[in-house]
C-alpha cells in the first residue's frame, strides 16, 4: 500500500462523518506484579518518551515504494538503541518512532496520516472511545499491525483491542461474567528454542534457540493461524501468530523483551518479514 495524499484526504473525510463520543480517558488498575514495566536503562517511561527524536525518514516522497511503519512505544522501559535497529538497514522499509505521552494521541488526528504497518512495542493503558473508532478506522483501510512482546498487555479495559492482536496478556484475575482466567504470568532470561510453523514469514528459517522473557496463561483467539511455538513449560505453547480483523493483516510476536533477542539475526528476519507481510507486500 503507498502512501498517498488522496489516500489521507479520504480518511479524513471519513473522519468527518464519524460520531462524537465521550471523550473521557478510560483508567485501569494495573498489577505491577504481573507484568514489571522496568526500564532497562533506569529510566522511566515518560523519561524515555521525552528524550526521544521522532525520526524523519518515512516522510513519504513522489514514486516512494517504501513501506512506512509507524513504531509505537510508551508504558513500558525498554533499550531503545538495540530495540530501534529492528527497523534500520531495509531498502523497503522506512519508521518513525512515535513515543506517547498521552498513552495513545497518535489516534488523535490523522488527517496527514502516511503509514502502511503500525509496529506496537507500548503497554499503554488509556485510549478514548475517539480514539478507538479512528484506529478501527485505519484498520478498516488495509493498514496492517505487528504487534511485539509487552503490548499484548496493552488496552486492558477494552475488549475489542484483544480480538484485534488475536490475544492478551491479563494483568489481573479475569471475573467470571468476562470469560472467567487467572492473571498471566512472565518470567526472566529463559533459555528456550523458538519453533517455526509453516508461514510465508518463516520461509527458509530455521528454529532457533534464544534468552528471553516468557509468558504463560495469556488467552488466544481461536482463528489465530499459528506462527512461532515453543515446549518450554514455563511458556504459552503459542508464542506469535498471524491474522485478519477487518480489511487489515495482523501479526504477534511474543518474544522480544530486550538487547539479547534483538542481535539475534532470525529474529531481526521475522519482524522484518512481518513488517512486510502486513502491509502486502508477500
Amino acid at each position: 500500500m503507498k502512501p498517498t495524499k488522496s489516500r489521507c484526504l479520504s480518511i479524513f473525510l471519513a473522519l468527518c462523518t464519524l460520531p462524537l463520543v465521550d471523550l473521557a480517558e478510560m483508567s485501569i488498575a494495573s498489577n505491577s506484579d504481573s507484568l514489571v514495566p522496568a526500564s532497562a536503562n533506569g529510566k522511566s517511561s515518560s523519561a524515555q518518551a521525552d528524550s526521544v527524536e521522532q525520526t524523519s525518514q518515512s516522510e513519504p516522497k513522489e514514486g516512494d515504494s517504501k513501506i512506512h511503519v509507524a513504531v509505537i512505544t510508551g508504558g513500558h522501559g525498554f533499550d531503545e538503541e538495540s530495540f530501534l535497529s529492528l527497523f534500520k538497514g531495509h531498502d523497503d522499509v522506512a519508521f518513525d518512532h512515535l513515543a506517547q505521552e498521552d498513552d495513545s494521541e497518535v489516534f488523535e488526528d490523522i488527517s496527514d496520516w502516511q503509514y502502511d504497518v503500525i509496529v506496537f512495542y507500548h503497554m499503554t493503558q488509556k485510549i478514548s472511545p475517539q480514539r478507538q473508532a479512528i484506529f478501527l478506522h485505519l484498520l478498516d483501510q488495509g493498514v496492517g499491525v505487528v504487534a511485539l512482546h509487552h503490548s499484548i498487555a496493552a488496552f486492558q479495559d477494552w475488549p475489542e483491542y484483544e480480538k484485534i492482536i488475536g490475544g492478551k496478556y491479563l494483568l489481573k484475575d479475569r471475573a467470571e461474567k468476562e470469560g472467567n482466567g487467572k492473571a498471566s504470568g512472565f518470567k526472566h532470561d529463559v533459555e528456550f528454542t523458538i519453533h517455526l510453523e509453516d508461514h510465508p514469514i518463516t520461509q527458509g528459517l530455521k528454529d532457533f534457540k534464544v534468552q528471553d522473557e516468557t509468558y504463560i496463561n495469556c488467552t488466544f483467539e481461536p482463528d489465530n493461524t499459528p506462527l512461532l511455538t515453543t515446549d518450554d513449560p514455563t511458556s504459552d505453547k503459542l508464542i506469535g501468530w498471524t491474522r485478519t480483523y477487518r480489511n487489515a493483516r495482523i501479526c504477534y510476536i511474543q518474544p522480544g523483551h530486550g538487547v539479547s533477542i534483538f542481535a539475534n539475526e532470525t529474529y531481526q528476519s521475522i519482524v522484518a518479514r512481518a513488517i512486510r507481510w502486513c502491509a502486502g507486500r508477500m
